[in-house]
């Protein structure tokens, strides 16, 4: 399987199947007595999106455009994220169903004959 190496939005082309595998971090200001200024303060991480495949649809006005490809819409079909805080961390969509696990291969007694018989002892 492929490395996911989270991109900005900008990388992607229209129509591509995508998804967010990074948390964007929200920030607020908050006043800082000692220097006197207002100051921004991690609040929470956003995990949106992390996940669920999205259609790319493209960026306008600040926001990135996406359509729902599977159910987790709740009845919508479009979904949109703001540029300032989302554009990071986005990757080309991996379907789970295709992901294969690893053939795992037992010793038994009929490999271990056929590996017997395969090995020359001359």
């Amino acid at each position: 399987m492929e490395e996911q190496i989270p991109k900005h939005i900008s990388e992607f082309n229209e129509g591509d199947l995508i998804t967010r595998i990074a948390p964007t971090q929200i920030y607020h200001k908050q006043l800082n007595d000692n220097l006197g200024m207002e100051m921004d303060v991690p609040a929470y991480q956003d995990n949106s999106g992390i996940g669920s495949p999205y259609k790319f649809l493209g960026v306008a006005n600040g926001t990135i455009y996406l359509e729902y490809t599977d159910g987790d819409s709740k009845g919508r079909k479009t979904d949109y994220f703001k540029v300032h805080s989302h554009s990071d961390g986005w990757v080309k969509y991996i379907d789970p169903k295709t992901i294969e696990e690893p053939k795992k291969r037992f010793l038994n007694k009929k490999n271990i004959e056929k590996m017997l018989n395969n090995l020359n002892l001359s």
